[in-house]
């Protein structure tokens, strides 16, 4: 069986060092990946957010139409009632 020898380890060593400087860009990448998706979440929260907001003042100003329409059909007696 050979013995190992100093060139042996240092290349086995380089080979760590290379392997772990790939997973540490790769790491890197997955970071900036995912907090671009939580950017990406948080905008879409915020538009639903806003959506919502146009939907309760949209139906605040139908029931302010709807009130009004009952009071000029009465005024005009078109009422059922």
């Amino acid at each position: 069986m050979a013995e190992p020898d100093l060139s042996l380890l240092q290349t086995m060593f380089q080979r760590l060092l290379d392997g772990q400087g790939g997973l540490m860009a790769e790491l890197h990448e997955i970071k900036q990946r995912t907090t671009s998706i939580e950017r990406h979440i948080t905008g879409i929260r915020r538009d639903m957010v806003l959506d919502t907001e146009t939907v309760v003042n949209l139906n605040d100003r139908i029931d302010r139409f709807d009130r009004r329409l009952e009071r000029i059909e009465r005024r005009l007696d078109l009422t059922d009632a």
